[in-house]
């Protein structure tokens, strides 16, 4: 899946999961009320967006490479595991791909921007 399809079909996401929201919340069909509901959920996507950017960026692998070393000492099992295969140094950072990182940045930026202006001539 490229950057675009997946920055489209998060952002169409996003549009249909406010309308669901809008219409359980309120039972009704209200604009404004759905922009609002739009501007919450990109707000968000894009911060799941930067939670990811933070974890690509290497952050959290200082401590997930602490903690396996520490459980690791606790455990009399990986000591027999030691010996029957090799330890994986992969990191978190190395799990998400960074398309999906600027997508979700991508998405909830659009999203924001563009109900910001809706709201401002409104």
């Amino acid at each position: 899946m490229s950057r675009f399809t997946l920055t489209a079909a998060i952002t169409s996401g996003t549009i249909v999961l406010s309308l669901i929201l809008q219409l359980i919340i309120d039972r009704s069909f209200n604009l404004l009320h759905f922009y609002n509901t739009v501007f919450m959920v990109s707000l968000a996507i894009l911060l799941i967006g930067l939670m990811l950017y933070v974890v690509k960026g290497g952050f959290f692998d200082v401590f997930t490479r602490s903690f396996k070393k520490f459980w690791r000492m606790l455990s009399k099992r990986s000591l027999y595991q030691s010996e029957v295969m090799d330890d994986s140094h992969f990191s978190l950072s190395q799990r998400i791909p960074a398309y999906v990182v600027t997508s979700f940045i991508a998405s909830g930026l659009f999203l924001v921007i563009v109900t910001m202006i809706i709201a401002f001539f409104l």
